[in-house]
C-alpha cells in the first residue's frame, strides 16, 4: 500500500487536519501475478518438488560412488601412474565429486536449478546409506 501525499489544496478534515486521499494498489509479485493468494502456493509446491528431485538424484549419485570408484581408479592410474596415484580416501573423494558432477549435469538437462545444500545432503545420504541404515535399525532394537 502506498499513500499519496496530501496536496496543498486539500480540504480540512473533520478534526481540523488535512484530508489525505489514500490510493490502494494491489500487491504485485515479482513474477507478474497479483496478490499472494494466487501465486504463493503453486510456487512453493514447485520449489518443494525441485528440491525433492535434486535430493533424489543426489542420493542416487551418492549411492553410485562405490561402483564408480574402480573406474575412476583405473582412469587415474592411466593418467597419473602408480607413483602419483592418490590413496583410497582420495580416490573415493574424487569419485564422489564426479558422481555429484554427473548429478548436476542430469539436473541441468532436466532444466532444474539445483540447490547446493540439497545436492550435498542427498549425496552424503546416498553414500553413507548403509551405515545410516544400520544405525537406525540398531536403535530400534
Amino acid at each position: 500500500m502506498t499513500a499519496a501525499p496530501a496536496p496543498e489544496s486539500a480540504a480540512p478534515g473533520p478534526l481540523g487536519g488535512r484530508a489525505v486521499l489514500r490510493m490502494i494498489e494491489p500487491d504485485i509479485e515479482p513474477d507478474g501475478g497479483i496478490g499472494q493468494e494466487e501465486t504463493y502456493e503453486p510456487l512453493r509446491t514447485k520449489r518443494n518438488a525441485i528440491m525433492l528431485l535434486t535430493f533424489f538424484v543426489a542420493i542416487c549419485a551418492g549411492a553410485a560412488v562405490m561402483s564408480l570408484q574402480p573406474r575412476v581408479t583405473e582412469l587415474l592410474w592411466q593418467w597419473l601412474g602408480e607413483r602419483h596415484l592418490p590413496d583410497e580416501a582420495g580416490r573415493r573423494v574424487i569419485s564422489f565429486a564426479i558422481a555429484l558432477a554427473i548429478a548436476v549435469a542430469i539436473l541441468w538437462l532436466l532444466n532444474v536449478r539445483a540447490s547446493p545444500m540439497a545436492l550435498l545432503a542427498g549425496g552424503l545420504v546416498g553414500h553413507f546409506q548403509q551405515p545410516l541404515r544400520e544405525i537406525i535399525l540398531a536403535r530400534r532394537k
